[in-house]
């Protein structure tokens, strides 16, 4: 029996635990694209999270594609820490917003503090330049997601 999948190392998630990383992923499904399309194939990525650094580990995985589309969005509040509706807060889809916009507000400050963290080292500084070359190229796109929580 054949199995289905083209390229089976193609994770349904990307989760970064025992090789499951995006870089493997990329590697197993842009080598997949590359040999069996006439033209080099364009690239979709949604996530919650996005540095600098992380992009230098697929910036080179990515060079191989036609064109990048980058989606960021809020990751999702979990259960547990979802705060409470309190008297005088907004109801249903308002409060919903509301805990979005936080949610926002929170990602970019991490972003920020992320940024402002990064070590003064030429594996950080070449990561950088990767990401900068890469987004001037006009190869890629990169957009926010804000109408609701998103986690790629």
């Amino acid at each position: 029996m054949t199995n289905p999948n083209p390229y089976p190392h193609k994770p349904e998630f990307v989760d970064n635990r025992g090789g499951n990383t995006l870089a493997a992923a990329l590697d197993a499904a842009l080598a997949h694209l590359s040999a069996t399309l006439a033209q080099p194939p364009d690239v979709d990525i949604a996530t919650g999270y996005f540095n600098a650094e992380g992009f230098g580990r697929i910036a080179d995985r990515l060079s191989g594609a036609r064109h990048v589309r980058l989606m960021l969005g809020a990751e999702p509040v979990p259960p547990q820490a979802r705060p409470e509706r309190h008297l005088g807060d907004p109801r249903g889809p308002r409060f919903e917003a509301k805990l979005l916009r936080e949610a926002w507000e929170r990602t970019e400050k991490g972003m920020l503090r992320d940024r402002d963290r990064l070590a003064f080292a030429p594996a950080t500084d070449a990561a950088v330049r990767k990401m900068l070359d890469f987004l001037r190229s006009g190869k890629m796109e990169v957009r926010r997601y804000t109408q609701r929580f998103l986690h790629g």
